[in-house]
């Protein structure tokens, strides 16, 4: 259904569920988390155990970084939908995020044990175990990742991940040059910056997050990190100029603009 028929459907009947759940996830898509919340609340109201919204409220208010509420509406929807493996992964994303890592590897048991194939959830189980200094066991479960998926560029950055973690900056950087020559994504040159600048490289670092950009114009997700390496660096005026940018590209992204008014409230 395109937005304008979305659209139209809310306006023919505001109290319909469907459509603007329809609605909040092309919100949450588009990375409008705000606006797919407002979207949602009449009617989360009015149907409190739809599993659709509730699902679609879930992934806005974690990208929202209202990681104290996602959880809640999470452990709701899972206790409505226990065999679903996408629910549990929402709600251990949600408790990795409040830094209860703990709660996170048991929501991601149950999803392996829903779907043992579920890579996504293997890779994140592994970082959380990580996070949760339980390295021993994060070391077993990766050998055998590495064992079933050899070849995985999701492993191989799961590996870079990990070395920057371990402050081995040179194997991280060694393994996620490879990574981003021969699959390059925006999360690979965002690590890779990271591994650079906490390896003492940050020139390098920079660098490589500004070819980046220069190559994928649309991309936010480097130029927030940029900008951030900026802020740290004490050079507020160059992260002013990111974020501005990122704001004529993507007028409703909300990090850079609270970013922006919190350091020009200071000046």
């Amino acid at each position: 259904m395109t937005r304008s028929l979305i659209a139209r459907a809310i306006k023919t009947n505001p109290e319909a569920v469907a459509p603007r759940v329809l609605a909040a996830q092309a919100q949450v898509d588009a990375n409008q988390p705000i606006k797919a919340i407002a979207t949602l609340s009449d009617v989360s109201r009015e149907h409190p155990d739809n599993t659709a919204l509730l699902k679609v409220m879930g992934r806005a208010r974690i990208k929202a970084q209202k990681y104290g509420e996602a959880a809640v509406t999470l452990e709701r929807l899972v206790r409505l939908a226990p065999n679903s493996p996408s629910a549990h992964y929402l709600l251990a994303q949600a408790f990795s995020l409040l830094g209860n890592q703990g709660g996170a590897i048991t929501e991601l048991g149950i999803v392996l044990a829903l779907d043992p194939k579920f890579l996504r959830a293997r890779i994140a189980r592994i970082r959380a175990m990580m996070v949760d200094n339980r390295t021993n066991q994060a070391f077993a479960a990766l050998r055998t990742l590495k064992s079933d998926f050899p070849d995985n560029p999701d492993v191989l950055f799961l590996e870079g991940w990990i070395a920057t973690r371990l402050g081995k900056f040179d194997k991280a950087i060694s393994i996620l040059k490879i990574k981003l020559a021969n699959y390059p994504t925006e999360d690979t040159a965002v690590q890779l910056a990271a591994a650079l600048w906490n390896g003492g490289k940050k020139d390098t670092a920079e660098k490589t997050l500004k070819t980046w950009i220069s190559n994928h114009k649309k991309d936010v997700s480097a130029r927030l990190e940029l900008a951030n390496y900026y802020t740290i660096a004490g050079r507020p005026k160059d992260a002013i100029n990111v974020w501005r940018t990122i704001i004529e590209h993507v007028p409703t992204q909300w990090v850079a603009l609270n970013n922006l008014a919190s350091v020009l409230t200071k000046t």
